[in-house]
């Protein structure tokens, strides 16, 4: 059984991703991976400035290693986390 991570003010502390939690990316589509969260990036991501003059596509927050040996970098609405893991 899987859990889709659906951001709400009353969603629980315990639906949170961690880092080394198994997780499903890109759930439903032709893209699904399976794999694990081996980073969180968080707060850490930088924000846009001003100073910039050339648009970056923004940071995403997870890196998941794959099963398949890849490392990809997804945002929180890209993850499902397995409902059946103690993390």
């Amino acid at each position: 059984m899987t859990e889709t991570l659906i951001q709400t003010s009353s969603q629980s502390a315990s639906a949170e991703p961690t880092v080394g939690q198994p997780v499903t990316v890109f759930a439903g589509t032709d893209d699904q991976v399976a794999g694990h969260i081996v980073d969180d990036f968080g707060d850490n991501r930088e924000t846009e400035s001003e100073a910039h003059t050339v648009h970056l596509e923004r940071p995403k927050r997870w890196a998941v290693h794959t099963a398949d040996g890849l490392l990809i970098f997804v945002d929180t609405v890209d993850l499902t986390i397995d409902a059946d893991s103690d993390a």
